[in-house]
């Protein structure tokens, strides 16, 4: 295991928001990094020069998701404030509300096709829209629990979603169809990931474990302790071949995926880590945490690359 350094911060400005940081996502080109908070603000950074390029204003509450579409044309919200907002990237215009849940949504994401939206909620829903020049509810998945994550698998053929109460589900899209269901943790689910051949479901958990499942049938391959308390985040490498992790202790954790080896951990952030995404070139990963920052880091060594700073 290797420690990492974090070099150098941005001092004298504003942190990049101005309460928790619950989401950032890549724009597909990696030219933009988009970020969702408790400020019920979104903002677009460039994340070549670290300068905002867009703030976004909407919602009534904590922005908990963003998301962009697989062309990066649209960015997808999810709010606490019971709605999904879709914005054209380019100019920062609201485009259209989305509205249906009953309670708040706390993710969205995109299939990788381009046709579907899922957004999952308090209401223990989770609503698949079909986009296109018409966006229509396509169905309703629905839990027990909570939902608080939710994934398309690589093909688009498969979603996944978890709950509040450690269970996990794996539907097939197009006929709403429950093909598998597993209580994978003794509490929350906090985040789940297909990785990138879609072969694998990863987990992670309030109970402290990271899980990784084959996504057929959700059965069990192996599983970690994350030597966290609670953990928050999960995201997939590109290449399928690291899994970044990130949560209470503060830190962001490098695990080799088919060993599932620590390879390396480096403290972050002053509070919990809410939100971590591997760049799509694989090389950088970005962070959003409670204490109100985003940061950009070199994924080879655990070094800062950029605060992102308003």
């Amino acid at each position: 295991m290797i420690q990492g350094v974090c070099l150098s911060a941005i001092h004298g400005q504003r942190p990049a928001h101005d309460a928790a940081v619950y989401s950032v996502a890549w724009s597909p080109d990696g030219k933009l990094l988009a970020s969702g908070s408790d400020d019920r603000v979104i903002k677009l950074w460039d994340a070549s020069t670290g300068a905002l390029a867009a703030k976004l204003v909407g919602h009534k509450r904590t922005v908990r998701s963003v998301a962009f579409s697989p062309n990066g044309e649209i960015l997808a919200s999810g709010s606490l404030d019971r709605t999904v907002i879709l914005w054209r990237k380019t100019d920062g215009t609201l485009l259209t509300t989305l509205s249906g849940h009953h309670g708040g949504v706390t993710c969205v994401a995109f299939s990788p096709d381009g046709q579907y939206l899922a957004s999952a909620s308090r209401d223990s829903t989770v609503k698949i829209w079909r986009l296109g020049d018409k966006i229509v509810q396509y169905s309703s998945l629905t839990h027990a629990r909570w939902v608080t994550s939710v994934s398309f698998s690589p093909d688009s053929q498969h979603v996944a979603t978890a709950d509040y109460g450690g269970w996990i589900r794996l539907w097939e899209t197009a006929q709403e169809s429950l093909e598998a269901s597993k209580q994978a943790h003794t509490r929350t689910v906090s985040s789940i990931r297909f990785s990138p051949d879609g072969t694998t479901l990863a987990s992670a958990g309030f109970d402290g474990w990271i899980k990784l499942w084959r996504s057929h049938r959700l059965t069990s391959l192996r599983k970690v302790s994350s030597g966290s308390r609670l953990v928050y985040a999960l995201d997939f490498s590109p290449d399928g071949q690291s899994l970044a992790s990130g949560g209470w202790d503060e830190n962001i954790k490098l695990w080799e995926v088919p060993s599932s080896r620590l390879a390396l951990v480096w403290k972050a952030h002053e509070n919990l880590v809410n939100s971590v995404a591997f760049s799509p070139d694989g090389t950088t990963i970005a962070s959003g945490c409670a204490d109100r920052s985003v940061k950009l880091w070199r994924v080879s060594d655990g070094r800062l690359v950029r605060e992102l700073r308003d």
